[in-house]
């Protein structure tokens, strides 16, 4: 499996400026088979160690939502196994 993310991470905008929490971070990205870079719908993709997760569209896009660049995405697709990619900050 190929996972190619694209574009930028973005920070949430609606979170007061007063708070101290960190604000979330959108990952955005598209899931294509390696063998002919067709899009992949409904991969699994989930944060290392939580339960949130998402699914990718019928074009093979996905967008979530994590707490920090410091986080593992899995990544996983009947008949394709799991990917793991770390989002080093």
């Amino acid at each position: 499996m190929s996972v190619l993310i694209t574009g930028e991470a973005h920070k949430r905008t609606n979170l007061p400026v007063t708070t101290n929490k960190k604000a979330a971070i959108i990952i955005k990205g598209k899931v294509t088979a390696q063998e002919d870079r067709m899009a992949l719908p409904g991969v699994n993709i989930s944060i290392k160690g939580t339960t949130v997760g998402t699914t990718t569209d019928a074009d093979g896009n996905y967008s979530i939502s994590v707490p920090s660049k410091e986080n593992t995405l899995i990544f996983s697709f009947r008949g394709y196994g799991r990917a793991s990619i770390f989002l080093a900050g």
